[in-house]
């Protein structure tokens, strides 16, 4: 489990760092989870599950709202943390 500092940030553990920043350039989404947690995600699998999503019939649409209505674009930044605050996706 991941926390916050007091300036609202994460740092990313050092066992991750180098893959995110190697293959997918530091870029991630992070969005709500149902369980009451925050969910981060690299990109590449972010925009596979939005994908998936988007497919699920009209009865999932509380799900398309939970993930894809809170997701968030941030970036790692050059302290290896990530801002808690970014752009929104839609």
């Amino acid at each position: 489990m991941l926390t916050l500092d007091g300036k609202g940030r994460i740092t990313v553990p050092a066992r991750w760092l180098t893959d995110l920043m190697t293959t997918v350039q530091g870029q991630l989404v992070v969005a709500k989870n149902p369980d009451g947690c925050l969910s981060l995600y690299p990109l590449p699998v972010w925009l596979n599950l939005e994908q998936h999503l988007l497919s699920l019939p009209s009865a999932d649409d509380a799900w398309r709202r939970i993930f894809i209505g809170s997701a968030t674009d941030v970036e790692i930044d050059s302290g290896s943390r990530v801002l808690r605050c970014g752009t929104g996706r839609g």
